[in-house]
């Protein structure tokens, strides 16, 4: 059978054709949908616990063998279905600092960014009721503390970087305006260093610290403010 413009449409080996009626019956009610499969959301725990040093905020060195090995990150990992970004932050943390649940406690979501690999990546702030005393080795060489007064206390470098386009060689250019010269447009994203002097944080999970103290920041100084005006 053809449709009104002539062409068969062929469905499960079947001619059928596509009538504005059957076009919305089969679509009414259907939600948004990526055009392009998405690559798995993760989420990660920002834990805090008390140390000699006051309340710090505890990062991983990620195991040399796995990808980004040995940069400084929080604790986190892929999402599993049916799991909200809480669960899988207290889950991999559990993972990965070999402690129990009743060890960790998620306070609250934070934030949420895109990773350079397409994927969202949740993040959640969490409470550590006492230091890890070994960790998973296969994924973490090592732990480390920064004081959270000191990251109040510090501005991240910030570097600029530029995220483009680059077809195949095989990219039909013939086919495309301006062909090599096409303007694909440039994606500008800043990369964010802490340097502790033993440490360095960057990347992902200094852009997460950076979000997490500029709430608190944002927070104390709404509190202070709402204070003084009830005191008036």
């Amino acid at each position: 059978m053809k449709t009104r413009s002539g062409r068969k449409m062929i469905c499960r080996g079947e001619t059928m054709e596509w009538t504005l009626d059957g076009i919305c019956r089969k679509t009414r009610g259907h939600a948004f949908e990526p055009v392009h499969p998405q690559a798995p959301s993760s989420a990660v725990l920002i834990p805090l616990l008390e140390t000699e040093e006051g309340l710090a905020v505890l990062y991983e060195v990620r195991n040399s063998t796995i990808p980004q090995g040995r940069d400084v990150s929080f604790p986190g990992g892929q999402m599993e279905s049916g799991e909200s970004p809480e669960e899988t932050a207290a889950r991999e943390t559990c993972e990965e600092l070999l402690l129990t649940p009743s060890d960790v406690e998620v306070i609250a979501p934070m934030h949420r960014t895109r990773s350079p690999y397409g994927g969202i990546l949740y993040s959640c702030l969490g409470r550590l009721r006492r230091m890890p005393d070994e960790v998973q080795r296969g994924e973490v060489e090592r732990i480390f503390t920064v004081p959270l007064s000191w990251l109040m206390q510090t501005v991240p470098q910030r570097y600029d970087t530029v995220l483009t386009t680059v077809p195949g060689e095989d990219f039909p250019y013939g086919e495309v305006q301006n062909g090599r010269n096409y303007d694909w447009g440039k994606v500008h994203r800043p990369v964010y260093f802490y340097r502790t002097g033993k440490e360095t944080i960057w990347g992902i999970t200094a852009e997460l610290t950076y979000a997490f103290t500029r709430y608190l920041e944002r927070e104390m100084t709404e509190n202070s403010s709402a204070e003084g005006g009830r005191h008036r």
